[in-house]
């Protein structure tokens, strides 16, 4: 049987998305998911909600604050969604990218056997 098609728990959603059910409960609460409830008032989940969930997941791991994605989804329509996540993503990049340089650079200046800046070690008082 397709669970999905039926509706998921919210152990198999947490399961099958890689969060854990706290902070499904948790970004509920922030309106990211809209769970049907059962006659017992168990939460159901649709396979969107699945998607919604991995999506949300990856985004978290990539670093992605929990604010910048609840405003992200409050965008109307998937073309809204797509374009806004898209932007934030990119910036997200450009940040990376800047802070690699960075410390590129100081790895660069810490590794070189030349004397350290203004004549005094770099860790020193």
């Amino acid at each position: 049987m397709n669970r999905a098609r039926h509706g998921l728990t919210i152990a198999e959603l947490a399961q099958s998305s890689g969060l854990t059910a706290r902070a499904l409960r948790h970004y509920e609460e922030f309106g990211l998911f809209t769970p049907d409830r059962t006659a017992g008032n168990s939460r159901i989940y649709s396979g969107a909600m699945l998607e919604r969930a991995r999506m949300i997941a990856e985004l978290r791991t990539a670093g992605m604050e929990l604010s910048e994605i609840v405003e992200a989804f409050q965008a109307e329509g998937d073309t809204a969604l797509r374009e806004n996540l898209t932007g934030r993503i990119r910036r997200r990049l450009d940040d990376l990218d800047l802070q690699r340089r960075s410390l590129s650079g100081l790895l660069e200046r810490l590794s070189s056997e030349g004397p350290p800046a203004h004549g005094r070690p770099v860790f020193q008082r």
